[in-house]
């Protein structure tokens, strides 16, 4: 006879780790049920999963399956809630050091190429990974003088965002809080060589990547394998913008020097990749790889 017992919940301790930003969360038993209660905030639909510690925190059992509500893939911001049904998860739960841990992955657009899976899509998050605002700066002077992370829309119109995401300096990209949403990060410049030489080469791998409209001058490419490269232009380090519609910018996460990293680019003329430095304090679009 299987022997089942239902913990009391007088000394759980909700406890939450996160790639997005989430508050207030509680937890309650309701019969022979635990409805773990969060406030979300997420600026893309992500997956929420849910885990258990008896322990303390000193180890985890998750994510749980036996759950309903805002819990799993394509979770919006609000005011959320998960039932647990603890019956049909555990044969008995017992203690008085028990604790939950939320986990918040965002849902990213993803092609495999390769042996490499990219994001289809310029990122266009507004938070580090931890949760932390990456500054939004608009004046151009304040833009040449940064040192630190700071995003724009290009020409500082949020319709521009709606196509080709943000811009972003290197100082975001190379922020330790994370630029990357969790499970991802930005590609070194080995990685973008792993790309194009896949492709088979710079020389031919831009007509590829490029996507099938949106770059002047008939410059659209055959996006093969899915990249969709768009011209989404740049801010420069003088805080001025150009080139959108004629070249696509991306930011790798490698260093040159103390003023310069190293980049890929796209033009409307050619359908080659350019690898080059640039000033750490221009704006270009990112792509993620998948860890």
């Amino acid at each position: 006879m299987r022997v089942i017992s239902l913990i009391s919940l007088f000394f759980i301790y909700p406890l939450i780790y996160f790639a997005q930003k989430v508050n207030n969360v509680e937890a309650s038993q309701q019969g022979q049920n635990i409805v773990v209660t969060y406030d979300l905030e997420t600026e893309q639909p992500c997956t929420i999963n849910l885990f258990i510690s008896t322990n303390g925190g000193k180890t985890w059992q998750g994510p749980l399956k036996q759950v309903q509500g805002q819990v799993g893939p394509k979770t919006l911001s609000g005011q959320n809630s998960i039932t647990l049904f603890v019956l049909n998860e555990f044969n008995e739960l017992r203690g008085d050091n028990i604790r939950f841990k939320l986990d918040a992955t965002t849902n990213l657009n993803t092609i495999k190429i390769g042996t490499q899976t990219w994001t289809t899509k310029n990122l266009d998050v507004t938070t580090y990974c931890n949760g932390d605002a990456i500054p939004q700066v608009q004046d151009a002077n304040a833009w040449i003088n940064l040192r630190t992370g700071a995003w724009c829309y290009y020409e500082n119109n949020s319709a521009n965002g709606t196509t080709y995401g943000k811009l972003y300096n290197w100082y975001a990209v190379n922020d330790q809080r994370g630029l990357a949403p969790k499970g991802y990060h930005i590609p070194t410049d080995a990685e973008w060589k792993i790309l194009t030489d896949y492709l088979g080469g710079e020389s031919v791998a831009g007509t590829k990547m490029k996507s099938t409209s949106g770059w002047k001058n008939n410059g659209n490419g055959t996006n093969t394998i899915g990249f969709a490269g768009l011209p989404g232009g740049c801010r420069n380090s003088n805080g001025d913008f150009f080139s959108i519609g004629a070249y696509g910018n991306w930011w790798s996460s490698s260093e040159d020097d103390s003023n310069f990293a190293w980049y890929r680019y796209l033009n409307d003329d050619y359908g080659n990749v350019y690898r080059t430095n640039s000033y750490k304090r221009n704006g270009f679009s990112v792509r993620c790889l998948r860890d």
